[in-house]
């Protein structure tokens, strides 16, 4: 799913064929991503931090990314910063301790720490079986089914239904659509005038 709703979001960002437009887009994604914090669904804040990092938008969509506000790149850091996997995750773990009622954790916390017992680090340097850490485990799970003991209703919004079937293009489609949004650019000399134009403006241009 995190693969699908990723390329989906970057597929929707390439939708738009004016800069400005796209760069409203990914504005408008890093404010859902705020409102997943303050809904403490700290699984979809991670992905769509994890988003924000992504090749595709910072090195391929130069163009769009380099015309981002200070305060949206501000946003940025601020939220990276939050989601941070330095420590294990410490500044996520901190804001799920300061939880009261529901809220949906970051899955690879839950996969790391269960992956942990495998690899036997809840043994010991004496052997005996680190019952502290087990015990905090245990908690952290019990509050992920905590949560799915209860029904929370939410009101149904028709067009989010899509999020439940995404079906993005490929990552190389993806970027197809990106050589023809953001070509490399070609200068244009004319008489008295020098433009810098890419082959998209071009069309417009002329």
């Amino acid at each position: 799913r995190y693969e699908k709703i990723t390329y989906f979001i970057i597929e929707d960002i390439c939708s738009y064929d004016h800069v400005s437009e796209r760069v409203d887009i990914i504005e408008k994604w890093i404010r859902v991503a705020f409102v997943c914090l303050e809904l403490k669904n700290f699984n979809d804040l991670i992905m769509l931090n994890t988003l924000f990092c992504h090749y595709i938008l910072k090195k391929k969509l130069k163009k769009t990314w380099s015309k981002l506000s200070k305060k949206t790149l501000n946003n940025l850091e601020k939220m990276n910063k939050i989601c941070s996997g330095q420590k294990c995750y410490k500044k996520i773990r901190n804001e799920i301790f300061k939880c009261k009622g529901p809220y949906i954790p970051y899955i690879g916390i839950l996969l790391k720490e269960l992956t942990y017992i495998e690899e036997k680090n809840y043994i010991l340097e004496n052997n005996n079986i680190n019952i502290k850490k087990l015990t905090e485990l245990n908690k952290t799970i019990s509050k992920f089914f905590e949560f799915k003991k209860y029904k929370y209703t939410f009101d149904k919004q028709n067009n989010l239904e899509v999020l439940s079937n995404a079906n993005p293009k490929s990552c190389d489609e993806i970027e197809g659509i990106i050589k023809l949004l953001e070509p490399k650019l070609l200068i244009h000399a004319k008489k008295g005038d020098k433009k810098r134009l890419t082959q998209t403006d071009e069309l417009f241009y002329n």
